[in-house]
């Protein structure tokens, strides 16, 4: 596909902040590079140890994940200041050299300093949304904390989001569901920018073993963390397999629940029934994928999820939760299927009914179809480009030809 780009654009240095350039942000990152490429002059990831410049893109490390375990709230604090401070001296390093910066909501990982130090130098924000601290906190923590109870915490959290909002010139979002479903954003619904695009490598992410000739394997692929739904995934097993006894079951990934991950299948007695592997590299997921027949996102909260696509793209159904802009892709009983919560019993009602779908066929093919049609590398592109140019009216002359390097 041609992707045209207004000569303008390469004018601009972009700057992305991403404290923590490893684990599975990697992957996050190599896309949006990769979108970025034909957009901007020079593009910088400004972490917390340094600033790579990467105008030639993101090469990923294929150990993505580490399975650190999740410390206590008390030790996280200190931890979180120090992030902020190092990202801020690194913001401040290269503010001379960049006119917009990029940054996303990781869940309970929202930085506020660079962002008040972009801001003040007059560079123009733009927030990537996707999963939510707030929406996590209130489906996942239960313990109280401090003496009260989750909602302390929730309130914290919801008001770091709602700064970040606020400091934002654009806010994308991957579908306009989302304005309404995140807590406080519709307050800032004039600052959004709906359909913000992810894509998918079609020469790569395609079928290669029809659903009909796969085993009845259904599969999880993502971060160990409690915002994913991972150990509810766990508990729906045994409530599948006393309803269907020749359903076996893939666990990918890696992170802060491994070790809870290993305890539950021990005790639940499910290592036969489950495969559990570690993060693999992306050109090997494509042949994990054409052996599902379901892939499961049971997510408190999520964005546009990219194994979503990529699935769907190699003609596996995918069984997710309504949160994100999950439902403005996946339309239930047409193009997949949509769960009401994610509570194990959910779960596995809704793994049993899918598998056993009399148009599992068409709605394979009716997803396929819609991937490669809407989430195209030049549809992102394309898409981004319609964003930056948003801005073009109100960047100053001064910051975009006569900046000091």
């Amino acid at each position: 596909m041609d992707i045209k780009i207004a000569k303008n654009n390469q004018n601009y240095n972009v700057g992305m902040l991403f404290p923590y350039v490893k684990g599975v942000s990697q992957l996050f990152l190599k896309q949006f590079i990769e979108i970025f490429k034909p957009l901007y002059n020079d593009i910088f990831i400004i972490s917390i140890d340094i600033v790579y410049q990467c105008n030639d893109g993101w090469i990923c490390d294929n150990n993505v994940e580490t399975s650190e375990a999740i410390k206590p709230f008390l030790i996280r604090i200190p931890k979180a200041i120090i992030s902020e401070i190092k990202t801020s001296m690194n913001t401040i390093r290269i503010l001379r050299r960049i006119d917009i910066i990029y940054f996303n909501s990781p869940v309970l990982g929202n930085l506020i300093f660079p962002q008040l130090i972009a801001k003040f130098s007059s560079k123009k924000l733009i927030l990537i949304t996707g999963g939510t601290g707030s929406e996590c906190v209130l489906g996942t923590h239960d313990k109280p904390l401090f003496g009260s109870s989750k909602y302390f915490l929730y309130k914290i959290v919801k008001l770091i989001e709602q700064i970040n909002y606020s400091l934002s010139d654009i806010i994308i979002v991957y579908s306009d569901v989302e304005i309404s479903k995140k807590p406080g954003l519709e307050k800032y619904s004039r600052k959004v920018m709906g359909y913000g695009r992810r894509f998918v490598d079609n020469k790569t992410f395609k079928v290669k073993k029809d659903l009909c000739k796969r085993e009845i394997k259904v599969g999880f692929i993502g971060r160990f963390a409690q915002e994913k739904g991972i150990s509810n995934f766990i508990e729906a097993i045994p409530l599948v397999l006393n309803n269907k006894e020749n359903v076996n079951f893939l666990i990918i990934g890696d992170g802060p629940l491994l070790k809870d991950v290993k305890t539950s299948l021990k005790k639940m007695n499910l290592q036969t029934k489950v495969e559990l592997l570690n993060w693999i590299p992306q050109d090997k997921l494509v042949s994990y994928l054409n052996e599902l027949k379901l892939l499961v996102i049971p997510s408190y909260t999520e964005g546009l999820p990219n194994i979503m696509l990529e699935a769907m793209a190699c003609g596996t159904p995918v069984l997710a939760t309504s949160v994100g802009a999950i439902p403005a892709v996946i339309k239930n009983g047409e193009t997949g299927f949509l769960m009401e919560n994610n509570s194990p019993v959910c779960i596995g009602e809704n793994i049993i009914m899918a598998l056993g779908h009399p148009n599992l066929n068409k709605i394979v093919e009716d997803a396929r179809i819609l991937i490669n049609r809407e989430f195209t590398y030049g549809a992102a592109v394309n898409r981004y480009k319609e964003i930056s140019d948003s801005l073009s009216s109100t960047m100053k002359d001064k910051y975009l030809y006569n900046r000091i390097i």
